[in-house]
C-alpha cells in the first residue's frame, strides 16, 4: 500500500568537514601550528580527492587539494595550512568542501563547519581592571576563559576597584588537580578587591 513515502536514493559523492581538530587545548599562543580539519565522507562512492577551502577571520586561505582514498562513514585528519593565534583573541574558523572526485558534491548542507570564536588556551597570569588590564571585569575574563580553556596554570590578578557583577563558572577544559585556576588580588596595586551582587530576587 502506498504510505506516503518517498524513496531517496543514495547519496553518492558527499563528503564534507566533520570537526576541527587543531587549533585545540594543546595549541600554543605566539607559535605557528597546523591548521587541521577532520574530513568525513558521508556518500556511498569511495572519495578519492576533493577542495578544501577555509577562512579565517573571513579571510579566504590558499584552497587545499587532498587526495586519498576514503570509504563510506570513514574520516580522516588532514592539515589544510598552518595558523598563529594571538593572546587572547577570538579567530573565527570556516571550512568547506567542493567537487568529491570532480563532481558536484549531491548534499551540500554538510560541507561546511564554521567555529565562531577559537582562541589559545590562556596559560600564566593576566590582569583585571586598572590601568590597561587584559580583561576589564570578571565577566570579560570568564567569557575568555570559558571558550579558550587553559594549557597550564592560570591567574587572575585583580587591581583595585569594586565589581559589581554576577558570574557562573561553567566546564573548562583543560582544568585539572595538575591545573588551577586562581582568581586573587593583584599584589602589585591592591588595597581592596570587591566582588560583589545586588540579587533582585
Amino acid at each position: 500500500p502506498d504510505i506516503g513515502a518517498y524513496e531517496i536514493d543514495a547519496l553518492s559523492n558527499d563528503v564534507g568537514i566533520h570537526a576541527l581538530i587543531s587549533p585545540n587545548i594543546s595549541s600554543t599562543a605566539n607559535e605557528e601550528i597546523p591548521l587541521i580539519v577532520s574530513l568525513k565522507n558521508y556518500g556511498d562512492n569511495t572519495v578519492e580527492n576533493v577542495a578544501i577551502h577555509h577562512t579565517v577571520n573571513g579571510i579566504i586561505q590558499t584552497p587545499f587539494p587532498w587526495t586519498g582514498s576514503l570509504e563510506n562513514d570513514e574520516s580522516t585528519q588532514v592539515e589544510v595550512s598552518t595558523i598563529t593565534l594571538e593572546p587572547l583573541t577570538a579567530y573565527k574558523i570556516k571550512g568547506w568542501t567542493d567537487s568529491p572526485n570532480g563532481v558536484e558534491d549531491a548534499y551540500f548542507i554538510n560541507d561546511t563547519i564554521i567555529y565562531e570564536a577559537v582562541y589559545a588556551p590562556l596559560l600564566g597570569d593576566y590582569t583585571i581592571g586598572g590601568d590597561s588590564p587584559d580583561f576589564e571585569d570578571f565577566t570579560a575574563a570568564v567569557a575568555v576563559l570559558s571558550e579558550a580553556g587553559i594549557g597550564g596554570d592560570v591567574r587572575f590578578l585583580v587591581r583595585d576597584g569594586i565589581y559589581n557583577e554576577q558570574i557562573e563558572l561553567g566546564a573548562i577544559v583543560g582544568l585539572s588537580a595538575v591545573n588551577n585556576i586562581t582568581f586573587q588580588p593583584d599584589p602589585s596595586n591592591t588595597t581592596q578587591v570587591e566582588l560583589t551582587y545586588g540579587a533582585s530576587s
